[in-house]
């Protein structure tokens, strides 16, 4: 059956980011957020002009990230678009401020603190970025002070991703997952779920095979079909799909859950250009369950004393 018997699909299950790849770098899987540059004392300095370039120059360098308005989950009533939550990300805060006083009494230079925060608010990196820069650079942030100060936070980023130890838990390595089915109704519509789903996590970047790890993750589907009410003349059905990811000890991480009505029969034969769609708009939802899962229990061996296995 070709999807335009069901009409044009939703443009909800076009999963869109603000860059080409967004998992590019595997240690911020879900991206950075940068947060709008703070400037006391300084009100009049254009903050948003050097955000937008720090998100850029960290873009370039294959670093996902994005600011605050990107990153905000977008209210939609459109069919089977995951629900809006928000991914575990870390946000990048900088503040304008001064270096400390020389020893003459004069005041030091400006310089930018940059604070890189989990999503439980503590701090995990820091460092500065102090330009060398005449005033007329900093009053109007200057195209060449811009760039000298993006340089500074890639690099800065870059440190930290290349941190050994004590990387926080939202950018360990998720777990492998084994797709154990999709069941609820017959046909090829299952098959081509499963199929689907594997394909849009490994271009996410996760390990996916049939063989089960002790640390991996269980995703198992469903699918419902339960018929609504006439619409113009045209009965429709309600499609229903859940994805279900556990622990192999049976410990439920999470369900995502997406549904709407379609037109009644285009279920009816080969589901392949919807499958991929849906498997599409659910692959977010099940990776952002995936790393709060690591992160849940990455706090509870580091309270416990146990070694946190990636």
């Amino acid at each position: 059956m070709a999807l335009a018997a069901c009409g044009d699909p939703p443009s909800p299950f076009q999963h869109q980011t603000p860059f080409s790849n967004p998992l590019l770098r595997p240690g911020l899987r879900g991206g950075v957020i940068v947060a709008p540059v703070t400037t006391p004392n300084h009100a009049d300095l254009p903050g948003d002009v050097l955000t937008d370039a720090v998100v850029l120059a960290l873009r370039e360098a294959e670093i996902p990230a994005m600011t605050e308005a990107e990153a905000a989950p977008v209210a939609s009533a459109a069919p089977l678009a995951r629900p809006a939550r928000a991914p575990v990300r870390p946000t990048l805060r900088g503040e304008l401020g001064q270096a400390p006083s020389n020893s003459s009494g004069a005041n030091g230079p400006l310089r930018l603190t940059w604070r890189l925060v989990a999503s439980d608010g503590h701090e995990i990196a820091s460092f500065i970025s102090e330009p060398r820069a005449s005033a007329a650079d900093w009053q109007s942030l200057s195209p060449a002070l811009r760039a000298a100060i993006s340089a500074d936070v890639v690099r800065g980023i870059e440190r930290y991703l290349d941190e050994a130890e004590g990387l926080p838990p939202e950018i360990k390595a998720l777990p492998k997952v084994t797709i154990a089915g999709v069941d609820g109704v017959a046909g090829a519509g299952p098959q081509a779920m499963a199929r689907a789903l594997e394909y849009h996590l490994k271009q996410a970047g996760l390990t996916v095979g049939d063989a089960l790890a002790d640390d991996g993750a269980i995703v198992m589907g469903a699918i419902e079909i339960k018929p609504v009410a006439v619409r113009g003349g045209q009965p429709f059905d309600n499609l229903k799909v859940s994805w279900t990811v556990l622990r192999p000890d049976g410990r439920e991480l999470g369900v995502i859950s997406q549904a709407n009505d379609v037109p009644r029969g285009a279920l009816q034969g080969a589901w392949g250009d919807l499958a991929f769609l849906i498997a599409e708009a659910a692959t977010p939802g099940i990776i952002d369950l995936l790393e709060q899962a690591v992160m849940a229990e990455a706090e509870a061996a580091a309270k416990s004393g146990k070694p946190v296995t990636p």
